[in-house]
């Protein structure tokens, strides 16, 4: 078995709502107890795979002289492993019944 990245969804008082497992070669399962949070978070799954995630980084630069940091934004699928870390800043982005939601990722190596 290769790598495992466990991405743990909890609120603001760190209580763990949800979890997603993505696994090498990209496959990504959701596990929560409130259907409607599943629901959500298979939702916003279905449309990585279709059509990525946004993930944002960037550097610094020298441009005639100055340094400018330039931002990037590469859109990854689940077949990425930078997918979790993608999915987590959307969450981190993200409100459930009005309450801020965050992702915390946890790496295994199997």
């Amino acid at each position: 078995m290769g790598m495992r990245k466990i991405l743990r969804i909890v609120n603001a008082k760190r209580q763990e709502l949800a979890e997603i497992r993505w696994t090498e070669p990209g496959e990504v399962s959701v596990h929560a107890d409130d259907a409607e949070l599943k629901t959500s978070l298979t939702r916003l799954l279905a449309d990585g795979r279709k059509n990525g995630i946004p993930l944002r980084g960037g550097s610094a630069r020298e441009i005639n002289g100055q340094t400018a940091y330039v931002e990037t934004v590469e859109r990854i699928r689940p077949n990425d492993a930078r997918f979790v870390e993608a999915l987590s800043d959307v969450i981190s982005a993200t409100r459930f019944r009005g309450e801020r939601l965050f992702g915390l990722i946890k790496r295994e190596e199997g």
